[in-house]
Parts: C-alpha cells; sequence; structure tokens
C-alpha cells in the first residue's frame, strides 16, 4: 500500500481525529503502515497501543462503562439525573 493509499484508508487527512469507522476493522494495518511510513501516531484508544501504535491518549472504555452503569441503576433507583454529581476521571 502507497502512503497517499493510506491516507486514503483514514479518512482522506494524515491526521484524523477520531478515525472513522473502518479504522476499528483495520486497526492492526492502520497502526503497521504508520510505523512503515514513519507517521507519529496518537490513538483514541488502548488497543491501537497495544498493536503496536505510538500510543493512546483517551478514557479507559471498561471505567466509562461502569461509571454509566452506576449513572443508570441511580436513575432507574428513582433519583433525578440533575442531583447526580458531574465526575471526573481519577488517576490511579
Amino acid at each position: 500500500m502507497t502512503r497517499r493509499e493510506f491516507i486514503t484508508l483514514l479518512g482522506g487527512t494524515a491526521a484524523t481525529w477520531p478515525l472513522p469507522a473502518r479504522g476499528q476493522t483495520h486497526r492492526a494495518k492502520i497502526t503497521a503502515l504508520a510505523a512503515q511510513y514513519r507517521l507519529p501516531a496518537v490513538y483514541p484508544f488502548r488497543f491501537y497501543a497495544a498493536n503496536g501504535g505510538l500510543l493512546s491518549y483517551g478514557g479507559d472504555s471498561v471505567d466509562i462503562f461502569r461509571r454509566a452503569a452506576a449513572y443508570a441503576d441511580r436513575i432507574l433507583r428513582g433519583q433525578k439525573p440533575s442531583e447526580l454529581p458531574v465526575q471526573r476521571h481519577r488517576p490511579d
């Protein structure tokens, strides 16, 4: 695959955020080609870095879903959504 074809795969730009939906399907190819063409890349999810990407920067997906489930539980138990506190990320 040429550099131009790689950029086309990413949606037509050398830098894209977020990755298009097809980026999830081709994540191994995207990380390999970024390394091959020496393109520094920061990915939105950890699995890109686990597949050889330079680094990822984003929230912990498991923690986000866990917190969302806790909010849904509180709402289903009768608490008003407007009374729920805004949560911030707490680094470990």
